[in-house]
């Protein structure tokens, strides 16, 4: 499995800014983001659906990690999408483990405890 991924009855904007928030309370910092629609419309004059692409990083959980194996480095920032799905949103996380696993040959538990983090974050996004 690539991903984690949640519904979310929010929009993907109200998404957007509720991810944002809670990522900050829990010591995340959003690096970058993109409006991909934005971006398609402009470029392409399509009208594709909202969808997002954040880069977040929590300064912490990169030392940790790029100290236990600094090829981490190219695994990092954390990507989380947020695209329109129904009335609603789907968010979903890319999991970093499973490619520390498959590229790096760690087992990815140093990994898993920081994605745990950010899966509980996601999961506060469903009943919202």
């Amino acid at each position: 499995m690539l991903d984690y991924t949640v519904t979310s009855p929010m929009d993907p904007d109200k998404a957007f800014g509720a991810l944002s928030q809670r990522l900050r309370e829990k010591g995340y910092v959003l690096l970058s983001y993109v409006e991909m629609h934005t971006i398609l419309r402009k470029n392409f004059n399509s009208d594709f659906k909202p969808y997002y692409i954040l880069n977040v990083c929590k300064p912490q959980a990169a030392m940790e990690l790029m100290t236990y194996n600094e090829s981490m480095g190219m695994l990092l920032p954390c990507k989380i999408t947020i695209s329109q799905s129904g009335t609603g949103s789907r968010v979903s996380l890319v999991l970093v483990s499973e490619m520390e696993k498959a590229h790096l040959g760690g087992d990815g538990s140093l990994v898993r405890k920081y994605e745990r983090e950010l899966e509980e974050i996601l999961d506060g996004l469903r009943g919202n």
